[in-house]
């Protein structure tokens, strides 16, 4: 469960009411009312919702008034299809924190993990340190683990100093489009994928997952074999 304040970048964010299994997080403050409700959730004003049950924190681009309130959808991005066993995962194009940019398909080759985060992701901080412990496991056996933030754009900063703070080393570049989530048919945050050797999808987890699980890091080690 997501409690007490969340943080994007140095604006208070606050859990709002419960809609379902959903709970809106949105910026707002005082006591919930209907109107203060339907005008906090602007698309502008609305970070994204959480799902308990899941541990997700949903798209803020699938978030709408109509959609809560008025049961209508307005402006949703519709993701991609999701992906199957086997099938080639999309290149994707970001930037490192310096600004550079990154072409995703130079990850074909080796195998990896793909995260997709957000600093105000509750889930996906929460999960850090142990992707990073994974890496640590088995980058000595060419693998490793590649993060992608969709923070807003200007964020580089916030990101790095969250990064510094966790010792997170392995690569990390960010896309503040989210083109990468829809590309990869993810509607929640965190998302991660296991890719073989040959750039094919082989596991998703969606909502906070234990990388260092061992269910999880057997399915490491046979990914790696596979490329041997």
């Amino acid at each position: 469960m997501v409690s007490g304040p969340i943080l994007r970048g140095r604006a208070p964010w606050r859990v709002g009411p419960a809609f379902g299994s959903f709970t809106v997080v949105a910026m707002a403050s005082g006591s919930w009312t209907a109107p203060e409700l339907q005008a906090a959730l602007r698309p502008e004003a609305v970070l994204g919702i959480y799902r308990p049950e899941t541990g997700e924190m949903r798209h803020p681009a699938a978030v709408a008034i109509g959609v809560l309130v008025a049961g209508v959808l307005a402006g949703c991005q519709v993701p991609g299809k999701p992906l199957q066993p086997g099938d080639k995962v999309p290149a994707f194009v970001a930037d490192d924190l310096d600004g550079g940019a990154f072409d995703g398909g130079s990850l074909y080759g080796a195998p990896y993990m793909l995260n997709i985060w957000a600093t105000w992701c509750a889930p996906c901080r929460h999960e850090m340190p142990e992707l990073q412990r994974l890496h640590d496991a088995f980058s000595g056996q060419g693998f490793q683990v590649v993060g992608v933030s969709v923070d807003d754009r200007g964020a580089a900063e916030i990101i790095q100093s969250f990064l510094d703070e966790i010792g997170v080393t392995f690569p990390i570049y960010h896309d503040p489009s989210w083109d990468i989530a829809d590309k990869y048919g993810l509607i929640g945050l965190p998302g991660t994928f296991l890719i073989d050797a040959e750039g094919r999808f082989v596991r998703r987890w969606t909502g906070g997952f234990e990388p260092m699980a061992p269910e999880v890091q057997e399915e490491v080690r046979e990914v790696i074999a596979a490329g041997d």
